[in-house]
């Protein structure tokens, strides 16, 4: 049915772009009252504590969504992993605390780029995180897309309306301004812990709204779910297919990581809120392939289990096609307009790295793109061909880093590159292209799939729409410097961009009525209630 396809990933995609713009208010709320030292110190504690954060999971979620969606006991499933992660999300919290009173309490360190409550609310926050993943795992399994994305976006918008509360506080204690000023109370204990912590402040927004998530999601969750018990021999399959992901899981979680580490450490907690923040605004293209996963991965495994080889080519090619078609012209448009987008999106003092958020809009381009082929390969139960793939490119990934963000290695007299932002987005760009590669190759040899050449047509049908552009901003009064200019640029960057493609004949009468059937406003309507009330 693809109507019904159409409208879970339209459903996907439309949060996403929903959360996107929320996320995009909350990034410039934060750049504006915050600041590049205070987003510094939540990114860098996410980072360090990220890396903990894997014994959370050990990618047993993953397990979790192919075992439901091969049509084991749904009920048990949730049984066996909710009890995997109250013993892995406890082991983590020890081992955090443990570390942190190692490192402050007893050795007497100071922390660098962060502080420690900033390092004490991460912690919550990853719980929730953790809890988060329960719920979710299941509606992805069973390709419940609504509920899905429910959380996420109550998550966000719970970020956002705490982002601004906090940041009024800020505005009305510190500096005496805004609408708050003279009704904010200094004797309140919160708002006095806000004024003087506000890093801690910034990272209780995430947390509070984590928990927001996770309160939704299992209230979801609660009134579908079938009765089950824990199973010692579906945990040990749910180990069987996890643990050849574990080690791609630790190396990509420390590559993932190791960039505004290597910042913080090596420069400070500006050199990692200047790379943090760009990343957040290109993640809104990553975030439209993980919205596709979310159908993709039980969708191919369940295919693959049919041995209906044929459907899941298909079904592949779709995927592509149409993920290419919305991600190239977003990435192309980030890359050529780095600057507008940054004042708008953050402020004046992140101009300087505008190039840094080119480089990664090409990243995020070839990352987003490779996730199809990496469902593929896992829905085709071959983890093990994954993990290979991603332990080669993280540390790839780490040496990358690791030569060209930092200046020297002075107990070794070594001098390096000392790029800082731009060489970890340059070494995460490298590291994403060999990747692409390397998956490519993997499903052409293992799985004999050919890919399509559409992406090819989609970058010359964005280069006509980036050369339209530009010499819009060129040689007319409306530039887009101004930020009323944005809609009107998107608008007609869109139309440019589609109308090239329909005279290269990518666009066809055939995807204007899948699209039409996609989002059909009644039937989307009968989706959602249907789903929601537990109707399907």
């Amino acid at each position: 049915m693809p109507g019904v396809s159409g409208r879970k990933a339209l459903v996907a995609i439309a949060n996403l772009g929903l959360g996107a713009l929320l996320g995009l208010v909350i990034l410039k709320i934060t750049a504006v009252y915050f600041g590049p030292e205070d987003l510094g110190d939540v990114e860098f504690a996410t980072s360090i504590l990220g890396m903990l954060y894997l014994l959370t999971d050990l990618n047993m979620s993953d397990a979790h969504v192919k075992r439901v969606s091969q049509g084991e006991h749904e009920g048990d499933c949730f049984a066996t992993f909710a009890a995997f992660k109250i013993v892995s999300t406890a082991l983590f919290v020890l081992l955090s605390a443990g570390i942190l009173w190692l490192y402050v309490g007893v050795l007497g360190k100071p922390l660098v780029s962060t502080s420690l409550d900033v390092m004490v609310v991460t912690i919550v926050y990853y719980v929730a995180r953790s809890v988060c993943i329960v719920p979710q795992s299941t509606f992805e399994a069973k390709q419940q897309i609504a509920k899905t994305q429910a959380g996420s976006l109550v998550e966000t918008f719970v970020r956002f309306l705490l982002t601004a509360l906090f940041a009024l506080v800020l505005a009305a204690l510190a500096s005496h301004a805004g609408p708050l000023v003279g009704r904010v109370s200094p004797d309140n204990a919160l708002w006095r812990w806000v004024a003087a912590h506000p890093s801690g402040a910034l990272a209780l927004t995430f947390t509070l709204s984590a928990v927001a998530n996770a309160v939704v999601s299992l209230w979801l969750l609660r009134r579908a779910l079938e009765k089950g018990r824990f199973r010692w021999d579906l945990l040990q399959s749910y180990f069987r297919f996890a643990i050849p992901l574990f080690s791609v899981a630790a190396f990509s979680i420390v590559s993932v990581n190791i960039d505004r580490i290597a910042l913080g450490f090596f420069g400070s907690n500006v050199d990692t809120a200047d790379f943090g923040a760009l990343r957040r605004v290109v993640m809104v293209i990553d975030g439209i392939g993980a919205a596709v996963g979310l159908l993709l991965l039980p969708r191919l495994s369940s295919l693959t289990a049919e041995q209906a080889h044929g459907e899941a080519h298909q079904t592949m090619d779709r995927s592509l096609r149409y993920l290419s078609m919305l991600i190239v012209p977003m990435t192309a448009f980030l890359a050529v307009f780095p600057v507008p987008i940054i004042t708008l999106v953050l402020a004046n003092a992140w101009t300087d790295s505008a190039y840094v958020l080119s480089v990664l809009a090409f990243w995020v381009l070839v990352t987003t793109l490779a996730r199809p082929y990496i469902y593929f390969v896992m829905g085709a139960d071959r983890p093990g061909a994954v993990a290979r793939i991603g332990i080669v490119t993280s540390l790839l990934n780490i040496a990358l880093i690791l030569v060209l963000v930092p200046t020297d290695v002075k107990s070794l007299g070594i001098r390096l590159f000392g790029l800082r932002a731009m060489g970890a987005a340059i070494g995460t760009l490298i590291s994403g292209v060999v990747y692409l590669v390397m998956i490519q190759r993997e499903t052409r040899q293992a799985l004999g799939y050919h890919p399509p050449a559409h992406t090819w047509w989609h970058l010359a049908a964005a280069a006509v729409m980036s050369g339209a552009l530009l010499a819009l901003d060129a040689f007319t009064p409306l530039h887009l410097a101004r930020w009323w200019s944005f809609p009107l640029y998107a608008v007609l960057g869109a139309a440019v961009y589609f109308a090239a493609l329909f005279a290269m004949r990518e666009f066809t009468a055939d995807d204007y009525r899948w699209i039409r059937d996609a989002v059909h406003p009644g039937e989307m309507l009968r989706y959602l209630r249907a789903e929601l009330r537990d109707e399907e």
